[in-house]
C-alpha cells in the first residue's frame, strides 16, 4: 500500500524484516530497532560529510565583486563564516605584532612570486590571521589601506578593488579557522594559484 522507505543512501528494510546492510530485524525489541537505526543514522551521516570534506572543489579566479562574493559565499558554505576568538589585551597585542611583522616580512616575496593576484592576496591574509584576533585584525587594516591608496592612485577600480576583498576574506577566515595549517595548501583548494 505505501511504498517502502529507503534512505539517501539506499537503506532498506525488505518484507522479510532483512535490511540492506544484511541485518535480520525480526527479534528486534522497539529499544533495539531505535537504537540500531540511530546508530545506523549517525554512521550515514559520518560517511556523507567524509565524501563532501573529501569532494574535489574546483579552484576559482575572479575578476570582479560579484564573482568573488559568490567565491567567498562557496568557501563560506563549505567551511563555515568563522571569526576570530576574543583575545585578552595582552594576547591581542601579541598577535597583532606577529601578525604585523608576518605581513611585513613576506609582503616583498608573496607580491613577486609566480602567482595568481587573488591568491597572492589569500596567503598574505591567511599567515597573518594564523596568529589570532590581533592578527587578523592588523592584515585587514593593512589591507583596507592597500585597497583604498590602490583605487586613489587609479591602480585599481572600485571594483576591482572589492574583488580583491573578497580574496583577502577567504585567507582571513582560513587562517583563523586553521591556524596550524599551511596557507598554501588551504588557499589553493579554493583559488587558483597558478593561470
Amino acid at each position: 500500500m505505501y511504498p517502502r522507505y529507503r534512505s539517501k543512501s539506499g537503506y532498506y528494510i525488505d518484507d522479510d524484516d532483512i535490511d540492506s546492510y544484511g541485518v535480520d530485524h525480526k527479534n528486534f525489541s522497539t529499544r533495539d530497532e531505535l537504537e540500531y537505526q540511530m546508530a545506523r543514522q549517525e554512521k550515514e551521516n559520518e560517511f556523507a560529510n567524509q565524501n563532501n570534506i573529501n569532494k574535489e572543489i574546483e579552484p576559482k579566479y575572479w575578476e570582479t565583486a560579484q564573482e568573488g562574493k559568490q567565491v567567498f559565499n562557496n568557501v563560506v558554505n563549505e567551511e563555515g563564516n568563522t571569526s576570530p576568538e576574543n583575545q585578552n589585551i595582552y594576547d591581542y597585542a601579541n598577535s597583532a605584532i606577529k601578525g604585523g611583522m608576518n605581513l611585513v616580512k613576506n609582503y616583498l616575496p608573496i607580491r613577486n612570486m609566480n602567482a595568481t593576484d587573488k591568491y597572492k592576496h589569500a596567503l598574505m591574509n591567511c599567515q597573518a590571521s594564523q596568529y589570532g584576533k590581533g592578527g587578523a585584525d592588523m592584515v585587514n587594516l593593512a589591507s583596507n589601506i592597500k585597497e583604498t591608496y590602490d583605487i586613489v592612485k587609479g591602480i585599481n577600480s572600485i571594483d576591482s578593488s572589492q574583488g580583491d576583498q573578497y580574496a583577502n576574506k577567504i585567507g582571513r577566515l582560513m587562517g583563523t579557522k586553521y591556524p596550524n595549517e599551511d596557507c598554501d595548501e588551504l588557499i589553493k583548494r579554493y583559488i587558483k594559484k597558478f593561470w
